[in-house]
């Protein structure tokens, strides 16, 4: 049956928990200097921390992957409660126990926020892919017969205000987002663009608003990914907008495909007018079987202007060639249960 609402609050605040007391995680995250300071510690949410995999925050309720808005605002309460752990918390310190007021209405909006990074030199804005998101294509029953309009990623708001930044010749801007912008998946559609089933309004509008460089960086798919350029689905014109995807949070659970713990890190100048124009230095690594940490794909050299890239990042990079192909046929069949207790498991 359903999980009552009080039922959720309990089981994430556990999991919440739980995250705290892995004691590298809190170690890695209290040895952040600064943490507390704006800009210094950013924290994204995507489906498994709002809610249950694949969730849509906006209805329809009948859609087996929305979210209720009381289960919404349960979420949103203990994101912040873990996000102000994260930033103000001693590493000595127990987790705090579950909030009284949980199950109240949450007065806000969904986790985006925008500042500066790098010492106060680089604009960032985060993007929240799951609050107001609802299914690709909204397909409606009425007297004239079935209507259907484009989905939404992102609310209003916080679309108008990407827009804005995006539309001003002033150097780097890093955008972070749970949600691949363009991505294959192997089990799902969960990125903004997806040629088998259509485009969310918004991946247009970003990659035609950009009026200068941008670095999206994201998660979702278990793995590193260097996108380069993303290309505007209708034209194939490269856009301003450069993709890399980096996310270890997977256990190795599928007999088919394996999972290798990775993450990235990125290097911004510190020079003076590095906002305009400079060099980003990724890097993105993953652990091998024996457990040593090496380079997972190589990423070319990231150098932008005021207005746009510069030099060569067009295309995906390759991935690390282990050999030559394997010729025999093989064929892979995977059960995956879609009805709607799945969710709540």
């Amino acid at each position: 049956g359903a999980m009552s609402p009080s039922r959720f609050a309990r089981t994430m605040h556990t999991r919440y928990a739980a995250q705290w007391q892995v004691d590298t995680f809190r170690r890695l995250v209290c040895g952040l200097p600064d943490r507390d300071k704006p800009g210094r510690l950013i924290v994204c949410w995507d489906d498994h921390d709002f809610a249950w995999n694949n969730s849509l925050g906006q209805g329809p309720q009948e859609h087996p992957n929305a979210v209720p808005r009381q289960v919404r605002d349960i979420s949103r309460r203990l994101f912040e409660q873990f996000v102000r752990q994260l930033r103000t918390g001693a590493p000595s310190a127990d987790y705090p126990s579950l909030p009284a007021d949980v199950l109240q209405p949450w007065a806000g909006d969904g986790v985006g926020e925008s500042g500066q990074i790098g010492g106060g030199v680089f604009a960032y804005q985060l993007l929240d892919n799951r609050w107001a998101r609802t299914e690709r294509r909204i397909r409606r029953e009425t007297a004239l017969g079935t209507q259907e309009r484009q989905g939404q990623m992102l609310e209003g708001h916080a679309l108008e205000q990407l827009k804005t930044r995006l539309g001003q010749s002033q150097g780097l801007l890093v955008v972070l987002g749970g949600t691949p912008m363009a991505h294959d998946h192997l089990l799902s559609e969960q990125s903004w663009h997806s040629q088998a089933e259509g485009d969310y309004a918004e991946y247009r509008q970003v990659l035609e608003a950009a009026r200068r460089p941008v670095l999206y960086l994201a998660g979702d798919v278990h793995h590193n990914v260097w996108g380069g350029r993303l290309a505007h689905p209708d034209t194939g014109k490269a856009s301003r907008v450069v993709q890399v995807l980096s996310s270890g949070a997977a256990l190795d659970r599928y007999k088919v495909v394996r999972f290798e713990p990775s993450y990235g890190v990125l290097e911004l100048p510190d020079s003076p007018g590095a906002a305009l124009a400079g060099e980003v230095v990724l890097r993105l690594w993953e652990q091998q079987d024996k457990g040593s940490w090496e380079p997972s794909l190589p990423v070319p050299r990231l150098r932008y202007g005021a207005s746009d890239w510069t030099g060569d990042l067009e295309g995906a990079a390759a991935a690390i060639d282990d050999g030559p192909p394997d010729e025999q046929p093989l064929a892979a069949l995977v059960c995956r249960p879609r009805f709607a207790a799945h969710r709540l498991d």
